[in-house]
C-alpha cells in the first residue's frame, strides 16, 4: 500500500520524494514495462498459435486427412 500513500502524497502536493521512495517508484516502473513486454510477446504467441491451429484444421478439411493427434 506504499504505492497508494506515495500517489495520494503526489496528488496532494505534500512534498517531493525522498532518495528511497524515487528508487522504489523507478524499480516499480521498470518491473510494469517488464511485465508489459512479457504480455505482448505472449500474446503475439497465443495469437500465432491460433492461427496456425485453424490454418491446420483448414488444411485438413480441404485434403481430407485425418487430424493427427
Amino acid at each position: 500500500m506504499r504505492w497508494k500513500e506515495l500517489a495520494l502524497a503526489g496528488y496532494e502536493g505534500t512534498g517531493r520524494l525522498s532518495a528511497n521512495e524515487r528508487r522504489e517508484l523507478q524499480r516499480t516502473k521498470k518491473q510494469k514495462r517488464q511485465i508489459e513486454k512479457a504480455l505482448k510477446r505472449k500474446e503475439k504467441a497465443l495469437a500465432e498459435t491460433a492461427a496456425l491451429l485453424v490454418l491446420s484444421k483448414k488444411c485438413h478439411a480441404i485434403w481430407g486427412e485425418a487430424e493427427e493427434e
